[in-house]
């Protein structure tokens, strides 16, 4: 189910009272304005708060994206974006460069960002779907991504990372065993990994 559809099906405030499911009492600790919803109710409202999560995390983005053509996260001591957003906005290092990696690669992608936008895709399927688009068209991995899990996108990007650095491997065995060197070889495994961002 599209994120949105909870979004635009549920107008109601978390404090509506909704009598609670038989068998399901709330627990005692409840935050304020959810201990009447029922279960269905409760689990209603966590759907809509994803899909507008999910239009928020597109916007926010879009920004970076914007921020980082412009430079204008260029200062004394600040070495990248991702290093401006992991001081500014208290994100992991990492993070921060995974985030500016799914910002650039949205503007490549209108149809994927469209859907975002809506809220119709969460932040987790986006960034794997962006690790695969330079292979798969847009258009198939909408399709594909309305049929699966962010978990499931996850699992296949996995195995396809290790396929292909298991290729590479054996693509490479012959040509560098039982080379003599002083150095490294320079072969280098194919781009089976998303582009790090600097930071």
């Amino acid at each position: 189910m599209a994120l949105s559809t909870v979004h635009k099906q549920t107008d109601r405030s978390p404090a509506d009272s909704i009598t609670p499911v038989p068998g399901s009492p709330p627990s005692e600790n409840a935050a304020p304005g959810f201990a009447d919803l029922s279960d269905d109710a409760l689990g209603g409202r966590i759907c809509e708060l994803a899909g507008r999560i999910a239009e928020a995390t597109c916007r926010w983005l879009e920004m970076i994206a914007e921020f980082d053509r412009r430079h204008g996260w260029s200062g004394a001591g600040i070495k990248s974006c991702a290093h401006w957003l992991a001081l500014h906005c208290s994100v992991a290092p990492n993070t921060a460069r995974e985030h500016l990696r799914v910002a650039r690669a949205l503007g490549e992608l209108p149809k994927i960002s469209a859907s975002f936008r809506r809220g119709e895709l969460s932040y987790s399927k986006v960034r794997s779907l962006s690790r695969v688009s330079d292979r798969i068209a847009e258009d198939t991995l909408l399709n594909l991504a309305a049929a699966a899990t962010a978990s499931h996108w996850n699992a296949r990007f996995a195995d396809s990372a290790r396929a292909r650095a298991n290729g590479w491997l054996s693509c490479n065995a012959g040509r560098c065993a039982g080379a003599r060197r002083t150095t490294a070889p320079s072969c280098s495994p194919p781009s089976c990994r998303p582009k790090r961002v600097q930071c």
